[in-house]
C-alpha cells in the first residue's frame, strides 16, 4: 500500500539548512545534550513543535534563531508569543529544545492559557499505519492526560479524543484513500490529537502538554509520541484489532501498554493507570462493534470470530472492572456494552462518559487560550 507521501502534493518541509556547519559550530554550548539524544526513541520521524509562553517583553519581531521563529499569538495575554520550530529530526530536536530552554528568560509565564503543540510527520505512513496509531492512542489517551495533568482533559482546546466519535471514519479514511481529503464527522482541530493536518501538511498534532520549557519534559512528552509510531509500523491493522479485542485482564492491559511505550510506562503517573487503561480498552471494544467500522473492515469470516470472542470474554471483563468500584457489566452481541455503574459518582461519571457515543462540537470560535 502507498504512503502519504505518493500521492498527496504536501508543501515541502522546512528543514533546517546548514545544519551539519551549526553542529560543528554549536556542539561545545551544550554538553548535555550527547545523553538526551540517547534517549530518543526514534530519530527518523520528522517532528514540529510550538510552544506558547506569556509575558515575553523583547521586541519578538527581530528574533531570528536557527531552529526557532517567533509570532505574537493573539490567544495568549500579557506579551503571549509562540515559539515555532523547523522541521526537525533526530539529534535536531534535542538542540532545539536546549536552545529555547536557554532563550525563555526566567520571567517567562506558562499560564493556564499555554500550551505545547507537537507535529508528528506521517507523510511516511501508509492509511493503515495511520489507523493502528489512533487505534493504540485511543487505548492509551487517558494515559498522555494523566502525564499532563492541570486538568487538560476538561479544556475545550484539547478535547480528548474518547469524547468523540471517530472509529468509523478511520475505516472511511482507509477507503478513500488516496481520493480524500480525511473524511471526518467532527473538527478535531481543537481535540487533543488533531488529525485534520494529515490532508493538508501531513501531519498529526498532539495539543495535550500544558506549556513548558522544561528539556526533560519535553522530551520525555515527544518520546511517548514516537514510541506510539514505532507500535504502528508493526504487524497488521487487523492484528491490532484482534489483539485489542482480546484483552481481558488487567495485567494484559498493562502489557498491551508496556508494548508501545517500554520503560517509559513507568514515566506516566502509576495511581490509577491501571483503571484509565480498562477504561480505554473497553471504550475502543465497545466502539469497534457499535459503528461503521465494524460492520466495514471488519466485514468477513473474521468478523464473526472476533465478535463471538468478544461475548464470550465479556464476563471477564466484568471481573476486569472490579477495580472501577465493581461495575455490572451487561452485554449485547455486536451492539457494544451496557453499563449500570455503582460506587462514587465520579467512577459512574467517568464510564459512562468513556463509552457514550455522543459527540461534541468543536467547530468554535473563541478568543482566547489553548
Amino acid at each position: 500500500m502507498s504512503v502519504l507521501s505518493d500521492v498527496h502534493k504536501y508543501p515541502p518541509l522546512l528543514t533546517c539548512k546548514n545544519w551539519r556547519a551549526w553542529l560543528q559550530s554549536n556542539v561545545s554550548q551544550y554538553p548535555e545534550a550527547i545523553p538526551l539524544i540517547a534517549q530518543l526513541r526514534d530519530k527518523k520521524t520528522y517532528l514540529g513543535i510550538e510552544i506558547e509562553v506569556e509575558n515575553i517583553r523583547e521586541n519578538f519581531d527581530d528574533y531570528e534563531e536557527y531552529f526557532w521563529s517567533c509570532k505574537e499569538d493573539n490567544s495568549l495575554r500579557n506579551h503571549g508569543v509562540e515559539y515555532v520550530s523547523n522541521v526537525l529530526i533526530g539529534e535536531q530536536i534535542v538542540y532545539a529544545l536546549l536552545t529555547i530552554a536557554h532563550h525563555i528568560p526566567a520571567s517567562a509565564i506558562f499560564s493556564q492559557r499555554t500550551s505545547i503543540h507537537i507535529h508528528m510527520n506521517v507523510r511516511d505512513m501508509t492509511p493503515d499505519q495511520v489507523a493502528k496509531f489512533m487505534l493504540s492512542y485511543l487505548v492509551v489517551e487517558r494515559l498522555f492526560y494523566l502525564f499532563a495533568g492541570c486538568n487538560r482533559d476538561k479544556n475545550i482546546f484539547c478535547v480528548p479524543l474518547y469524547d468523540l466519535t471517530i472509529i468509523e471514519h478511520l475505516f472511511k479514511y482507509i477507503k478513500a484513500f488516496p481520493n480524500y481529503p480525511a473524511p471526518q464527522k467532527e473538527n478535531t482541530r481543537y481535540s487533543g490529537l488533531n488529525f485534520d493536518p494529515i490532508s493538508t501538511f501531513g501531519s498529526l498534532e498532539f495539543r495535550q502538554l500544558p506549556g513548558t520549557h522544561d528539556v526533560s519534559r519535553l522530551l520525555t512528552w515527544i518520546n511517548f509520541i514516537l514510541c506510539l509510531k514505532q507500535f504502528s509500523l508493526q504487524s497488521t491493522l487487523e492484528d491490532l484489532i484482534t489483539e485489542i479485542i482480546t484483552l481481558n485482564t488487567n495485567s494484559e492491559y498493562k502489557m498491551f501498554a508496556l508494548k508501545i511505550f517500554g520503560s517509559l510506562l513507568d514515566q506516566f503517573p502509576q495511581e490509577n493507570l491501571e483503571q484509565e487503561l480498562a477504561i480505554g480498552v473497553l471504550s475502543v471494544k465497545r466502539s469497534l462493534f457499535s459503528n461503521d467500522f465494524k460492520n466495514n473492515l471488519l466485514i468477513s469470516q473474521t468478523l464473526t470470530s472476533l465478535a463471538h470472542q468478544f461475548v464470550k470474554t465479556s464476563f471477564k471483563i466484568k471481573k476486569d472492572l472490579n477495580t472501577l468500584n465493581d461495575l455490572r457489566l451487561g452485554f449485547q452481541p455486536y451492539q457494544g456494552i451496557n453499563v449500570q455503574p455503582e460506587g462514587p459518582p465520579l467512577v459512574q461519571a467517568r464510564v459512562q462518559a468513556a463509552l457514550r457515543p455522543q459527540p461534541i462540537i468543536l467547530d468554535i470560535d473563541v478568543e482566547e487560550g489553548h
